[in-house]
């Protein structure tokens, strides 16, 4: 199915495809963005199975006039795993609604009422963004929308770079859903914590999450040159959200910058000096030290060079 979708996408230049789940839990839509191994699509079955409708198992595609979710109705497919020993319950859901299967696989035949038919088409209220880790105790925080937009433009299955009109599509989306996170090992306890979180008329009540969004930071020269330039790449697609920065490069990687990250490269929009930078922050944070902002900035910008965003000038 993702590779019919991907298909689809690649003839469709504004639509989005995505290697995703998606759930129905009362009036909302939940989209589970997520590579292979996160577990989506037993997760999805462990939802159906407390009563929850999937609206996608493994793909979801996301065009039309008003960007919402489409249904393809194929049975979800779960793959079997040593790993997973499911409780009582789950198993005789599973045997109950078990369709063809062989050494690797089991699909469901799922009623209309536990999976949405080919062709319907629903707007996405939340982006849940999936962490699944031994030992983990799940979790459910609240993301910034930048987080949701970087989950979806990281999730696109087209094997083309994301048209300009695909990625304002995903922008659209993510700035109108809710984001979270999900850290979990145990698929039970995710999906009793989702279906409480999500049937409370408000939605969920969680703890934001910390919004450094990238804190990997290798080491840098605290004493670099003051007089080193610096000009931002002009290869990057460039999308705001609540005042974070999603910037897209070919390759589909994908960045999120937080807000002194975002105005560093913003103001690097031409070629500038390390001593203007630390100048223009001065200026813009004055509660903060001048020697931490230099030393800082001087590590934000070996991050953001090494990932390609930024190029260095020579001074020659």
């Amino acid at each position: 199915m993702a590779d019919a979708v991907a298909a689809f996408g690649d003839e469709h230049h504004d639509a989005a495809c995505l290697h995703a789940a998606a759930v129905q839990i009362g009036a909302r839509l939940i989209l589970f963005p997520a590579a292979t191994g996160e577990g989506k699509t037993l997760l999805a079955a462990r939802l159906a199975a407390m009563g929850a409708r999937i609206f996608a198992d493994d793909a979801v595609l996301i065009a039309g006039p008003d960007d919402q979710a489409m249904a393809f109705g194929t049975a979800p497919r779960l793959r079997k795993s040593a790993r997973y020993a499911p409780t009582a319950p789950f198993a005789a859901f599973l045997a109950h609604y078990a369709g063809p299967e062989d050494r690797q696989f089991l699909y469901l035949a799922l009623p209309p009422d536990l999976l949405a038919s080919h062709g319907e088409c629903l707007g996405i209220t939340d982006v849940v963004r999936l962490r699944r880790r031994r030992g983990e105790t799940a979790e459910l925080t609240r993301a910034a929308r930048g987080d949701g937009l970087a989950a979806l433009l990281r999730q696109d299955l087209t094997p083309r770079a994301l048209s300009v009109a695909a990625v304002d599509r995903l922008h659209r989306v993510a700035s109108a859903a809710d984001a979270y996170g999900l850290a979990y090992d145990d698929v039970d306890e995710a999906a009793a914590l989702l279906i409480r979180e999500f049937s409370k008329p408000t939605g969920p009540e969680v703890r934001s999450a910390r919004l450094a969004i990238r804190d990997r930071r290798p080491a840098a020269r605290r004493h670099a040159a003051m007089a080193r330039r610096f000009v931002r790449a002009t290869d990057a697609t460039r999308r705001e959200i609540d005042g974070q920065l999603v910037l897209m490069r070919p390759g589909k990687a994908v960045f999120v910058l937080n807000e002194t990250a975002g105005i560093v490269w913003e103001l690097l929009d031409e070629p500038m000096p390390v001593e203007q930078l630390v100048g223009a922050l001065i200026a813009l944070f004055p509660a903060i030290a001048p020697r931490r902002i230099t030393a800082d900035l001087q590590s934000l910008l070996a991050e953001l060079r090494q990932e390609h965003l930024i190029a260095e000038i020579d001074q020659a």
